[in-house]
């Protein structure tokens, strides 16, 4: 983290608190188009992430669905955590002469900034200062702001739908999304058994829905479908083993199990999942829950061969 615009090491990222994990509130919460500062622009903004994050994830999906690959460029972090944290993957060539560690990007925009330095990051190249750290704010700046500049592909957050889908995509959040990391860093047994109630119970509601419906909103694909899949997707091989997030597998829940095949048969979407990426980051970059920082073999994800454009 950065204290004062100084790295230091993060070793409270995930402490507890009366046992309970809690996450810290984005602190860059500019919104492109509304800010003046930050106006629409194709070219101009770079979301920085990496794979076995999902809050980066769900950006990335955004980024791809919507056809703005031109619009919004995308660098892309080392999976495993380096001594001064996030590092640009060795395959980044356009942003050499940038900094190289992802807190670099946060004291460059507030040098006197204390705080987690998160995932994903949208930084605006003009201005040399991070819009956004807040993965809700990006998608939906994305599916608004940018929609004139993509492919038109599909409307993941009609007006007419907004409420319905933030309050799917809330509840999303905080029992399923956070709930893993609830369970994941619990620091006593009630905290535990409270975030694994909170996880099952959601999937189970998300079993009974699928059941009736294709999507979580209804007959067409949201943001909330696109705020699921990257849980979804982690789930039986991060969540379940690491988190003891060990009830139930997902693929002993036939109708979400359908819908994640669903979702990851969209197209495009694919090229942004990586299951060994998500088993070597989480890992590797848990020492607390994985003091060996060994990766297991398994368990294996099988997913449909699908061959991405990219």
């Amino acid at each position: 983290m950065l204290v004062g615009g100084r790295w230091q090491a993060e070793d409270n990222k995930y402490d507890s608190r009366d046992g309970r994990f809690k996450r810290q509130d984005s602190k860059f919460r500019s919104w492109i188009g509304k800010d003046p500062a930050f106006p629409v622009e194709s070219g101009r903004y770079v979301l920085l992430g990496c794979y076995p994050c999902p809050w980066s994830h769900r950006t990335m999906i955004i980024r791809k669905l919507l056809g703005l690959e031109t619009a919004i460029d995308l660098v892309m972090l080392d999976s495993i955590i380096s001594e001064q944290g996030w590092r640009l993957a060795g395959d980044t060539p356009d942003f050499d002469t940038d900094p190289v560690y992802l807190h670099q990007y946060y004291s460059a925009s507030k040098p006197d900034y204390t705080g987690l330095v998160t995932t994903p990051v949208l930084w605006d190249r003009k201005s040399r200062r991070i819009v956004s750290n807040e993965s809700a704010d990006i998608i939906r700046m994305a599916a608004t702001e940018f929609s004139a500049l993509g492919n038109n592909a599909y409307d993941l957050y009609p007006e007419a739908m907004r409420a319905g889908i933030d309050e799917i995509a809330g509840f999303i959040y905080e029992r399923l999304n956070n709930a893993v990391y609830r369970a994941g860093f619990a620091a006593d047994q009630a905290a535990y058994d409270e975030a694994v109630i909170d996880v099952f119970k959601s999937l189970d509601r998300l079993e009974e829905r699928l059941g009736q419906q294709r999507w979580l909103c209804g007959d067409n694909p949201t943001l909330a479908d696109v705020c699921a899949l990257p849980t979804l997707i982690r789930f039986d091989i991060v969540y379940y083993p690491l988190f003891r997030c060990n009830l139930r597998r997902l693929q002993d829940m036939p109708n979400i199990w359908n819908y994640l095949m669903r979702i990851y048969r969209w197209p495009g979407v694919a090229g942004t999942c990586n299951a060994d990426e998500y088993r070597r980051g989480y890992f590797s970059n848990m020492k607390r829950l994985n003091p060996s920082g060994i990766i297991p073999a398994g368990p294996l994800l099988e997913l449909p061969a699908i061959a991405d454009p990219d």
